[in-house]
């Protein structure tokens, strides 16, 4: 039986564990990308801890099984054993070695940073024969990454799909179109990923793996590196790119700990001992690769060598500074925003009176600011100059858009609810546009969850 964490507290599946013919036939509870329970039972997936509370209501004979390829020795491992109330010597732990001999361990500095519309030093994805996922901290950053992939390629809808995104507010729809095209097509190059592109995902020609930016964690890093070279024929990389601040603050401490201390740098000062140690090995030109393996804790006796005593297939950037391929020499040339296109919805399946739910309002709100954003930012009248992007939104706001945006049916129906917008003859198409973008996301979800209470009342 195959369950996700937040199945854990349904009523069909608590009536399943107390099924006594059930009871006397479990033999196993196996738990996959076992890293992710702790930190995200916190506040990500809450339902993640009932993982742990799952172990106290199975029979005595039920064996467990808990998998991952990123677990470190040390105070991650020590934490979910303790969660999972794994006593010393009551459990065996087999470690096998994590290390990808076909992806080269790449780590570069920021010469750009991420607050802006400009990415330069991942130009060089965006062209024919690449095949890359750009992994970004937050949907502020896939929305923007997005746009400035799509103004990498000539005007027109193909651009769309020459770069995709991936977040938790992309349709099932999308997604699936996403990894057809990324499969099949060639000139698909690049996949704009959060974290809900994540686990389980095994695209085998993804050639390019890069973190922009650090991740939150160590473990992060090396999952996030990972989806390259699932095909261990082809030479694959996995790019860390470091925000300058970070390797300026790290480079500057003079501790000797190896471990994140008092730098003054937020980021720095929250990093986990692991990944501190990675961003560490990278300024000071220590082997990446035989600091993963210690961190990791993989076996092998030449783990702890570099790359050059251990002879290794790819070297990392440390051993062999390794160069971004064919960056273009100036940034690509911004117009108007070309917002995220689905399909067209179908407008008349939409209640025209049901409001938008506080949490939908909050991801809506990141798509309306990044074009509120791009738009103001693109503009060269006076206000523009002087102006923070809010005044973008003159004679209404980002609120009234979100009150009425069950109302925004047509684009007739935006031309009056916005009539007192400053804006709306030049942008009132581009709204209108996201408007339906995010309209049809809306939809499936809202048809997900009315066939999900359907099959309950029929279980029941």
């Amino acid at each position: 039986m195959l369950l996700s964490a937040e199945r854990l507290v349904s009523p069909d599946v608590d009536a399943i564990f107390r099924n006594e013919k059930f009871r006397e036939n479990l033999i196993l509870l196996g738990i996959d990308e076992a890293h992710v329970l702790v930190p995200w039972g916190k506040d990500f997936r809450k339902a993640y801890h009932q993982i742990f509370l799952l172990r106290r209501r199975l029979p005595a004979h039920t064996a467990l099984i808990t998998v991952s390829a990123t677990i470190s020795p040390g105070p991650e491992f020590n934490s979910l054993c303790e969660r999972l109330e794994l006593k010393a010597g009551k459990y065996y732990t087999i470690r096998e070695s994590s290390e990808r001999p076909n992806v080269r361990m790449i780590f570069k500095q920021l010469t750009h940073g991420l607050g802006g519309y400009q990415f330069p030093d991942i130009a060089w994805v965006f062209r024919r024969g690449v095949k890359a996922v750009v992994c970004c901290c937050s949907l502020d950053l896939v929305f923007r990454v997005g746009y400035y992939g799509w103004n990498s390629y000539p005007e027109g809808s193909r651009r769309l799909d020459n770069v995709r995104l991936w977040t938790s507010i992309t349709s099932a729809a999308y997604n699936n179109r996403t990894l057809d095209l990324f499969k099949s097509e060639e000139d698909t190059s690049v996949i704009v990923a959060s974290i809900a592109f994540g686990m389980g995902m095994n695209l085998r020609n993804i050639t390019d793996s890069i973190n922009l930016g650090l991740p939150t964690t160590y473990a992060g890093l090396i999952q996030q590196n990972g989806r390259a070279g699932r095909n261990e024929e082809m030479e694959a990389h996995g790019w860390t790119y470091v925000e300058s601040a970070v390797c300026t603050a790290i480079t500057e401490d003079e501790s000797l700990s190896g471990e994140a201390g008092l730098t003054g740098n937020k980021c720095v000062d929250k990093m986990d001992t692991n990944l501190y140690q990675m961003v560490r090995a990278h300024v000071r030109g220590i082997c990446l690769i035989a600091t993963s393996n210690a961190r990791s804790g993989n076996p092998g006796e030449d783990s702890l060598l570099t790359c050059a005593q251990a002879k290794r297939r790819l070297f990392c950037s440390s051993c062999r500074p390794y160069p971004s391929p064919n960056i273009p020499s100036s940034d690509p040339v911004l117009p108007n925003p070309v917002p995220l296109i689905f399909t067209a919805p179908n407008l008349e399946s939409i209640s025209s009176a049901t409001p938008l739910t506080k949490k939908i309002r909050v991801n809506f709100s990141v798509w309306l600011e990044g074009f509120a954003v791009e738009s103001w930012n693109s503009k060269d009248d006076l206000y523009a100059s002087i102006l923070p992007f809010p005044a973008f939104w003159h004679g209404i706001s980002q609120d009234h858009i979100l009150d009425n945006f069950h109302l925004l049916i047509t684009r007739e129906s935006l031309n009056k609810i916005c009539a007192e917008w400053k804006y709306l003859a030049s942008d009132g198409d581009g709204l209108f546009e996201l408007v339906q973008c995010l309209r049809r996301g809306l939809e499936e979800h809202t048809q997900k969850q009315k066939e999900e209470r359907a099959r309950k009342s029929a279980v029941t």
